[in-house]
């Protein structure tokens, strides 16, 4: 049996307002969906980790937006930041973070550092990897 459209109106009319609940602008994008280069410093693991190492009394000084380096290049102690965690896991599983400790988004890299530098750099970095503070 078909209905009438004078029934049917009110019923488009309401699904029309139901699916035009969602807003034109969206809001700003979470931390996650901001491209790396564009998230502000809070967002950032980075910053955090830069200030807990420099508090620890180490050589610690961001040579890229990428990477901390902790005492001189040659001894290959550094920390990387990846766009995403996802980008840090699949550095993992593709050999690029070869013994590194990857939290989040941060892949350490404990070079020829010694074991009580590991120690405190390690503290930072798992302190420090999820948000920046």
């Amino acid at each position: 049996m078909r209905r009438p459209l004078a029934r049917s109106v009110p019923t488009l009319a309401a699904l029309a307002v139901l699916a035009g609940c969602g807003s034109a602008d969206p809001g700003s994008p979470t931390g996650a969906q901001v491209p790396h280069s564009e998230r502000p410093a809070s967002l950032d693991p980075a910053t955090g980790t830069l200030s807990c190492l420099t508090d620890a009394h180490l050589d610690a000084r961001r040579v890229t937006r990428q990477i901390i380096q902790i005492g001189p290049v040659a001894a290959g102690t550094k920390v990387y930041v990846a766009g995403t965690i996802g980008a840090a896991e699949l550095d993992q599983l593709r050999g690029r973070a070869e013994g590194a400790e990857v939290a989040d988004r941060l892949e350490f890299f404990p070079g020829s550092a010694p074991e009580r530098e590991v120690a405190v750099i390690e503290g930072c970095v798992n302190t420090h990897s999820t948000d920046g503070t």
